[in-house]
């Protein structure tokens, strides 16, 4: 005989419509439509919301394919505990130095070391149970202002974490310098890692060098400073590589700020976790979480804007339990392999899901 505690069986349903009748043979191949998940009971009858009460055992299935999988007979007075959770999305951890799209500023302090360290907690199993730290430098002249730190920290920190083998956060400046509306309606197109933008307009009509480019209408929104244009093919050149995701903006979603309004403004850096690599069953599902310290910033304040959180019923997470429990509750247990092998994969990439947890003690067998 064998014992098996704390087994979790996880069935998908999908969003499909209901075929199945109390009436339908569970033996037949269109029993259910793929996807499908009912209650039936002991005997494999569909039950209805009627039907349901008055029955001492059930069991959970869903079709995958042309299987149907059913959860273990689930008898009323062994549930412990029932819960349900709507869909929340996922999200990625956002800390801002000084400007932080309403309030801040960073301190100018003339001839001044500042530095700032990045403390990652998501790193502590592969550094044996360490953080890893690493920092962003500026040594400021006698002469300074905000925009001048803020572009030396944030080239700093952009050079230290290019060093890694997968980039996971992303350095920016943000400044609270007004919006200067685009004229026309022509577009920006922009690549990560790239200083070109090309416009499908004439740029020197509505930007100078010197000016800021607004990836976006918000305050929270990242500017680049435009330090040259070709006025023939339309572009301009920014002074550090683009660190968004590539894109295309209509005249709507972007503005530019002036070299004067960047000036009379407040500057910050924003720094945005970046989502991680991931592959059921070989990379798991985690999230960028880290610490910022600040070190001779004078009255600089660090603003946890989000934490990062890895949501409920994302299909990330989703798939990550099916690949681990789905089918280990039924004896194949064995997860090593090169590819790693492949088992019931109902969850489908991009869909959400609310998500039933339903505990229970199985007590239909007694030992001796």
């Amino acid at each position: 005989m064998f014992t098996t505690t704390n087994a979790k069986h996880v069935l998908v349903a999908g969003n499909v419509a209901r075929t199945a009748t109390a009436s339908t043979d569970p033996n037949s191949a269109s029993y259910l439509a793929d996807g499908e998940t009912v209650i039936v009971s002991s005997a494999g009858t569909v039950l209805t919301s009627v039907t349901v009460a008055t029955q001492d055992t059930i069991r959970i299935a869903q079709r995958s394919g042309d299987q149907i999988f059913y959860s273990p007979t689930i008898k009323g007075s062994n549930i412990s505990s029932y819960k349900g959770s709507a869909f929340l999305n996922d999200a990625e951890q956002v800390t801002y130095i000084g400007y932080n799209g309403t309030s801040g500023s960073i301190d100018a302090i003339a001839s001044n070391d500042y530095l700032v360290r990045v403390i990652r907690q998501d790193t502590q199993a592969t550094y044996l149970n360490k953080d890893m730290l690493k920092f962003g430098a500026y040594r400021s002249l006698a002469t300074t202002s905000q925009e001048v730190i803020a572009k030396g920290l944030t080239d700093s920190l952009i050079a230290n974490f290019a060093r890694e083998p997968e980039r996971e956060i992303k350095f920016e400046r943000v400044s609270s310098g007004a919006n200067t509306n685009a004229t026309g309606s022509g577009t920006l197109t922009f690549t990560n890692g790239s200083t070109t933008v090309s416009a499908s307009i004439d740029i020197d009509l509505v930007a100078a060098v010197g000016d800021y480019i607004r990836f976006g209408t918000a305050l929270t929104d990242a500017v680049y400073e435009i330090v040259s244009m070709d006025i023939v093919a339309n572009t301009a050149v920014l002074d550090v590589a683009y660190q968004g995701t590539s894109g295309t903006l209509v005249v709507a979603n972007y503005k530019f700020v002036t070299a004067a309004a960047l000036t009379a403004g407040n500057m910050g850096i924003k720094m945005s976790g970046l989502r991680r690599k991931f592959k059921r069953g070989v990379f798991a599902f985690t999230k960028v979480r880290f610490v910022t310290s600040l070190d001779n910033f004078g009255l600089t304040t660090t603003t946890a804007s989000a934490e990062a959180n890895e949501g409920n019923g994302t299909w990330q997470r989703s798939q990550e339990m099916e690949w681990f429990a789905s089918e280990a509750a039924h004896g194949k247990v064995e997860r090593i392999g090169t590819p790693p092998p492949e088992f019931k994969k109902d969850v489908v990439q991009g869909n959400g899901s609310s998500t039933l947890y339903i505990s229970f003690a199985d007590r239909s067998y007694s030992g001796i």
